[in-house]
């Protein structure tokens, strides 16, 4: 068990760090999360 609970909710960089202007898009694990997310969902109601 962590020490800090609120590590569970840390957001990690995947890959190298892309900018735009001043915002940063990179894509995180959070964004991966929503895309594997997305992508099931949509399946679902494709195949439904």
């Amino acid at each position: 068990m962590a020490t800090n609970p609120m590590h569970q909710f840390h957001v990690y960089r995947i890959g190298p760090e892309i900018k735009f202007g001043n915002y940063d898009i990179s894509f995180t694990n959070a964004s991966l999360f929503m895309v594997i997310s997305a992508t099931l969902i949509s399946i679902f109601l494709f195949l439904s």
